[in-house]
């Protein structure tokens, strides 16, 4: 399927948004089984024509400094259930490849794992950032595309916004999403979900880009 058609097609997923969010981070219990990694949100992207600049080259690499994250960045997208993948790593982070890659105008989303069966994972420390810190995505092509943070937020499951995180949008933010707050036996999973919201440091990578003329 190509890109384009996946953009297209993206808009009728939107209704899933929501209960993929709050299905994340459903497995802590150690098992002989593979276990199942925090799932990655779905985003909802913004139709965008780009016909006068080329698309960003996929994401290959995360990196924060801050908290010295540099992982290896999985594409998913659903899996036989009709949900959003997930990373099968736990020090890996997942981009959901059916939304706008990092860097294109819209909600881009990464999602990682909060902690594993034997300890923290890769998003650990996610709630130490602040407004102001940077996320930086490497390419295939070897772009280097940063994202500086301009808001952090911890909602209970029951009152995440899933427009505000997967909604439409003009900007070229990239939003990132991973678990906290208590273990709840009863319904197997956290209680809460960490976002960091990040907007694109330069807007205008690409000097061709209609929106940038």
């Amino acid at each position: 399927m190509s890109f384009r058609l996946i953009k297209l097609l993206a808009p009728l997923l939107t209704l899933m948004a929501a209960l993929l969010l709050f299905n994340a981070c459903t497995t802590r219990t150690a098992s002989n089984d593979s276990p199942t990694p925090t799932p990655t949100p779905e985003p909802t992207p913004t139709e965008v024509a780009r016909e006068f600049n080329p698309e960003p080259g996929e994401p290959v690499r995360f990196q924060i400094d801050e908290i010295d994250v540099d992982a290896e960045v999985e594409h998913v997208a659903q899996d036989d259930q009709g949900r959003m993948d997930v990373p099968q790593e736990w020090e890996n982070v997942a981009w959901y490849e059916l939304g706008p890659r990092p860097g294109e105008q819209g909600n881009s989303v990464i999602a990682g794992h909060y902690d594993s069966f034997s300890g923290p994972a890769v998003f650990y420390d996610l709630r130490e950032l602040e407004e102001g810190d940077i996320l930086r995505v490497i390419t295939e092509d070897d772009e280097e595309i940063e994202f500086e943070i301009y808001e952090i937020e911890s909602v209970h499951i029951d009152d995440a916004d899933s427009k505000k995180i997967f909604g439409d949008t003009d900007e070229y933010n990239l939003n990132l999403v991973t678990c906290e707050g208590v273990w709840d036996t009863e319904t197997d999973m956290y209680d809460h979900r960490l976002i960091v919201y990040s907007r694109m440091v330069d807007p205008c990578p690409h000097p061709l880009d209609s929106d940038c003329l």
